[in-house]
């Protein structure tokens, strides 16, 4: 699991040869009327209803070459865009996402992230 620069959670699973990052948990989840946040900027008018915190922002990630980068797509629900991106592990707790737009590109760092849950507790 990653946390990201706002504090939210994502999860990376591979699944037939590409990996997927899920929203797990949204530091801010809800919005400035107390509910839950809403994928409301999603270009497509069927999902603009469903709730951000659980959302694939991460997808077709596959590796091309031997550097190490996954390359793939990211959805932005604040946006409501998917864009180019490839994320490179730096270290084992460094994540680096680029993401590219044209011949512009921005990245930010994910830090990796232990979490207990409830039923990893050991009880007597």
């Amino acid at each position: 699991m990653w946390i990201t620069p706002e504090n939210d959670i994502i999860e990376i699973s591979e699944s037939d040869g590409k990996y997927y990052g899920k929203l797990i948990f949204l530091d801010k989840p809800f919005d400035e009327n107390g509910k839950p946040r809403k994928d409301r900027h999603n270009s497509n008018p069927k999902l603009r209803n469903r709730n951000v915190e659980g959302i694939v922002i991460l997808s077709n990630l596959i590796c091309k070459n031997r550097t190490g980068k996954l390359y793939g797509d990211i959805y932005l629900p604040e946006e409501g865009d998917s864009l180019n991106c490839n994320l490179l592990l730096l270290d084992y707790n460094t994540l680096k996402i680029t993401i590219s737009v044209n011949i512009y590109s921005a990245f930010e760092k994910w830090e990796r992230k232990k979490i207990k849950r409830h039923n990893d507790f050991e009880t007597e």
